[in-house]
């Protein structure tokens, strides 16, 4: 509206100048000068293919009026104003292709990666549809182009080489993962997926610790290797999955050494050897015995009040034997307890009617306590 009205004013201010001219002095006749013609107004600004355009300028004024005819006496006529120049088309309005460069964008990918239906530059350079993907691309014509898919089990790499472009087996430590994520590929090493899942590489090696997945990552954690084990008093602990200590599992008669059970006894332990008793080594082996004086080895400890077997005379006529307990245990002799057996051939302490000898005088034997007669009484 406002470039309509200001025509309009120009289209005004030159028919009043052209009036004013027009008129001359004189009785003869008189011919004014034609007003010249407005320029037409610019148009409007077409698209050109890439969004951007401009306004065509608008055509310039005809040329000013004619000079008017001689008059009979009069004056000529004055010359008419040219007409105003067109003023200039406005510019186009910016267009679009935007929505077609955000459909060819590749960012926040790696490797040789393309997008179907975009521009390339490389001809027949084999390259991924995005990372991660099973659709393969081959640039013909400065065009992205199908060059086919990938079955099942596999993707398309996009790393530079002898494999770019083409379907690799999806790596098995990464079947489950997302490009980049840090996973376990053994008890002690942390990788990260490549970016097409079809490789990893190495991040860190887990030294006394554990490679534990935490959510979308894996880390070193704990304080031991999975499956390591240790002793813990006289028990085997072993390292969890997350890289902790188990409670400890006693060893039974023997000794942990080295995160197992060994040996033949367990330290501390105390057995009996004949009459000796042996105490078990930190390296669960028995060491040498110790003798138990007077006393019996029972259960590993020294106890009672005699050695076993050893006997002894409780009197003239019982004997006492050892038992395996440490105690005495008495039994009566036939005749005479001599040295801690029976023995002798009498009971001590008895008598018998003896003769003595040259005489025939009659007399008693008393027997001693070795169970032994004595001589005979009688005198001659």
């Amino acid at each position: 509206m406002t470039r309509h009205l200001a025509i309009s004013f120009v289209v005004f201010t030159f028919a009043c100048q052209a009036v004013t001219g027009s008129f001359a002095v004189g009785a003869g006749a008189t011919d004014s000068g034609a007003i010249g013609n407005d320029g037409s107004a610019g148009s409007d600004g077409s698209l050109d293919a890439s969004g951007s355009s401009s306004g065509s300028g608008g055509s310039s004024g005809s040329s000013g009026g004619s000079s008017g005819s001689s008059g009979s006496s009069g004056s000529s006529g004055s010359s008419g104003s040219s007409g105003s120049s067109g003023s200039s088309g406005s510019s186009g309005s910016s267009g679009g292709s935007d929505a077609a460069q955000d459909a060819c964008a590749v960012d926040s990918v790696t490797g040789a990666v393309g997008a179907l239906g975009c521009s390339c530059s490389s001809a027949n350079e084999p390259a991924c549809n995005g990372n991660a993907q099973p659709a393969r691309l081959l640039c013909s014509g400065g065009v992205w182009v199908s060059d086919g898919t990938c079955p099942g089990g596999q993707l398309c790499d996009s790393q530079s080489g002898a494999n770019q472009g083409t379907c690799q087996p999806i790596d098995p430590l990464c079947a489950s993962a997302t490009p980049g994520q840090n996973v376990c590929s053994n008890a002690t090493t942390v990788v990260q997926c490549g970016p097409d899942l079809v490789s990893d590489s190495p991040v860190a090696a887990c030294t006394s610790q554990t490679c534990v997945p935490n959510g979308s990552t894996a880390s070193c954690q704990g304080v031991c290797i999975v499956g390591a084990t240790q002793c813990g008093g006289n028990g085997v602990q072993t390292c969890s999955s997350s890289g902790s200590w188990g409670a400890a599992v006693a060893c039974t008669n023997q000794t942990c050494i080295n995160g197992a059970c060994s040996g033949v006894c367990a330290p501390t332990q105390v057995t009996c050897s004949g009459n000796d008793v042996e105490t078990c080594t930190s390296g669960g082996a028995w060491g040498s015995g110790v003798a138990c004086a007077n006393q019996t080895c029972v259960l590993g400890v020294c106890t009672g009040v005699c050695a076993p077997s050893t006997t002894q005379c409780a009197s003239d006529t019982q004997v006492q034997t050892c038992g395996a307990d440490g105690q005495w245990a008495a039994t009566t002799c036939p005749n005479a307890c001599v040295s801690g057996s029976c023995g002798g051939i009498c009971v001590p302490g008895t008598s018998r009617s003896c003769t003595a000898n040259g005489c025939g005088s009659q007399g008693l034997e008393i027997c001693n306590s070795s169970g032994q007669w004595g001589s005979c009484g009688a005198t001659c």
